[in-house]
């Protein structure tokens, strides 16, 4: 127990040495600190159980302790790897996501331009100084904005009509 307790102090004040030189940040020194703490927890355990096992003294908490480290190293290897891969699959994931949305994302930009073009082109002949091309701009831009046919001022008739009336 007592070595456990200064293997886990002395891995911790490694992880604040890393932690106050810059060399890791403080989410990794958490990080660290815990799986520090963690396998000497393990170690302790596996030494209790060694120990209750093989009742010999100290060889019972040897053979516990190197039982138990061994198992959760390897455990903790595996779980490594399987983590890597869950990663590796994500990233490739969020990769291809990005690609996609990228390409859609472009195709959107070019609609967009061109019809803003076309809109701009319409406006500026709406507003026209010339007051006959004006007056067709404005119709061709009443029919872009969805203004109902009947509704639009197309003819002098509808206009004279709409005022005065």
């Amino acid at each position: 127990m007592a070595s456990s307790i200064v293997t886990a102090t002395f891995g911790v004040a490694a992880q604040a040495h890393k932690l106050r030189s810059g060399d890791i940040g403080e989410l990794e020194f958490i990080e660290n600190a815990e799986l520090v703490c963690l396998e000497a927890a393990v170690s302790a355990l596996s030494s209790f159980i060694g120990q209750a096992l093989i009742p010999v003294p100290i060889l019972g908490a040897v053979i516990g302790n190197t039982v138990g480290t061994i198992m959760f190293r390897a455990a903790a290897a595996s779980l490594s790897k399987r983590e890597a891969a869950l990663i590796s699959r994500y990233l490739e994931g969020q990769l291809t996501l990005d690609e996609k949305l990228a390409t859609e994302y472009n195709e959107l930009i070019a609609t967009l331009e061109a019809s803003m073009c076309g809109y701009l082109a319409i406006l500026e002949r709406a507003f026209d100084p010339d007051i006959q091309l004006a007056f067709l701009g404005s119709i061709e831009l009443a029919m872009e904005m969805g203004v109902p046919t009947e509704e639009i001022l197309d003819r002098n008739e509808k206009a004279l009509a709409y005022f005065l009336d």
